[in-house]
């Protein structure tokens, strides 16, 4: 499986808002097909040179997707884009 790149910037963000922010764009990102069911999303490390913020605040991120049924996590390998997520017919 493919990881997913992050392309682009979000824009610079505050310390309170950062997480929700990243995930916001990474939902966007996902509802609009540009991370596919089933994808592996980039690595807590990756996603928090490209957002530039700590890793601790995309775990935040990731957790809030979780949290949401846009992702699942599986131990050892990443984060995966779900395989059926509302709204998008799968």
């Amino acid at each position: 499986m493919a990881v997913i790149d992050l392309p682009g910037r979000v824009g610079s963000v505050t310390a309170m808002s950062a997480y929700a922010d990243i995930a916001a764009d990474l939902e966007q990102r996902i509802r609009s097909g540009e991370f596919p069911p089933g994808s592996l999303l980039p690595s807590y490390s990756k996603a928090a040179a490209h957002y530039s913020v700590s890793v601790t605040t995309v775990q935040s991120a990731y957790r809030l997707l979780r949290d949401r049924k846009l992702t699942r996590a599986v131990n050892g390998e990443g984060t995966y884009v779900a395989d059926s997520i509302s709204g998008l017919g799968t």
